[in-house]
């Protein structure tokens, strides 16, 4: 019996300390920073597709997917990605361990293009990788581009570290900044120089996306203070109706007081009159025949006196 009872201790421990180590991961969540275009997210738990918004949350599970002319920025912590036209990006993990604060980021680029900035240099416990369906980018902070289209990738670094791995047979090649490499099947990983032709496209992607911001967000403040203005004048013009009104409901009250005057003195002199007023201005005359006694038919009883 000491034994079960031993047994079961020793299993519930077990499970407790599973539970302890499973509370010391969070979950994170990623928002949508900034879109222009055609955005939609499928929700992770409903599985429902909207039109995405700025401020949207998307968390494990979430698929992002831009049309023609669209793009969209989203934020995990510091960081950026961009995720241009035409693309499907999947978040597959965002997590943070309490104990070391150490953070896993994954994401699937399933067709489409992708451009990352890192805010800064990744601490030795984090990780971040871009997976596709045909390579593996893990990040080790960097400014880089993951393209993916018809079974094959393009991974470009334009600062920090990439490591990429071919799914198909496992082998792996490290960029440094300034290096690029395609990813094909049956054809050997070859790290090259970045192009002038593909940094200038990163640079121009990030210069476009930075300058097209700019621009939203300076239209954004030329309408703001468009409000602003109309919200003053609005607020100007209402104050004067008001006080208008103000003075009218003013006036109608005195007007209504002396009237109310007016009337209460007039009724006032009506009462005084009426209390000395006679009631009867004809001669009154005294009514003799209702006073008169009535003497018709009394006679004397006279007794004559007897003669002898």
């Amino acid at each position: 019996m000491k034994k079960i009872i031993t047994i079961i201790t020793m299993a519930l421990l077990v499970a407790a300390g599973g539970c302890k180590k499973k509370q010391q991961v969070e979950e994170r969540l990623a928002f949508l920073n900034f879109l222009m275009g055609d955005v939609f997210i499928t929700d992770s738990l409903s599985k429902s597709k909207t039109a995405a918004k700025v401020g949207d949350q998307l968390s494990k599970g979430s698929i992002l997917e831009t049309g023609t002319k669209s793009f969209a920025d989203i934020m995990f912590g510091e960081n950026i990605i961009k995720v241009l036209e035409n693309t499907s990006f999947e978040i597959k993990q965002l997590t943070v361990e309490l104990a070391t604060n150490a953070e896993t980021s994954e994401f699937y680029v399933k067709n489409g293009k992708v451009v990352s900035r890192i805010a800064q240099k990744l601490s030795k416990n984090d990780s971040l990788k871009i997976n596709t369906p045909t390579s593996v980018a893990a990040v080790r902070g960097t400014d880089f581009q993951v393209d993916e289209e018809d079974g094959k990738s393009y991974i470009a670094c334009n600062d920090g570290k990439v490591a990429v791995e071919r799914i198909s047979d496992k082998s792996t090649v490290e960029l440094e900044a300034g290096q690029e490499v395609y990813v094909e099947p049956d054809k050997p990983l070859e790290v090259q120089s970045l192009s002038e032709l593909n940094r200038d496209n990163i640079n121009r992607i990030l210069n476009e996306i930075r300058e097209l911001r700019e621009d939203i967000r300076r239209r954004f403040e030329e309408e703001r203070e468009r409000i602003r203005e109309e919200v003053r004048v609005l607020k100007e013009s209402n104050k004067e109706m008001v006080q208008k009104q103000r003075d009218e409901d003013k006036q109608r009250v005195e007007d209504q007081k002396a009237s109310d005057k007016a009337n209460i003195e007039a009724i006032k002199g009506k009462v005084n009159a009426d209390d000395y007023k006679p009631t009867n201005t004809g001669e009154v005359k005294p009514d003799t025949e209702s006073v008169k006694p009535d003497i018709k038919g009394i006679k004397p009883d006279i007794t004559k006196p007897a003669i002898k």
